[in-house]
């Protein structure tokens, strides 16, 4: 489970990964496989299911806005709100989708993120 300033363990079939939490902008499922996209540089695919990254990572950084997309809050720069679904624009200027289920937990969350705007 999460647990301050430690870097997020990802089990490989060989070896470990431990990228740091802070540096991840986004994570989104291909089929059985995480994309994870960090802030800056190349993502990195892993076999491993979305829940086991999101009860890893930190809830206060962290927000699932959809069953296929975990977002770092402060890698949201907006949103726009659709009448049963919302999109997050993100600082890499990638848009993912967010579903009408997980609508009210994002605005929950946006209230506590001033910089994020809404279009």
């Amino acid at each position: 489970m999460w647990s301050p300033g430690k870097a997020l363990v990802l089990p490989g079939p060989t070896s470990y990964t431990e990228p740091k939490p802070q540096r991840i902008g986004y994570v989104e499922v291909l089929g059985k496989w995480c994309l994870i996209h960090f802030k800056s540089g190349d993502p990195l695919r892993w076999f491993i299911p979305l829940n086991y990254i999101e009860q890893r990572v930190d809830p206060q950084l962290f927000c699932r806005i959809h069953h296929h997309y975990l977002v770092n809050k402060e890698f949201v720069k907006s949103y726009h709100l659709f009448k049963y679904n919302f999109e997050a624009y993100l600082g890499d200027g990638n848009q993912i989708p967010g579903s009408s289920r997980k609508q009210s937990d994002f605005l929950a969350m946006a209230q506590g993120f001033p910089h994020l705007a809404r279009r």
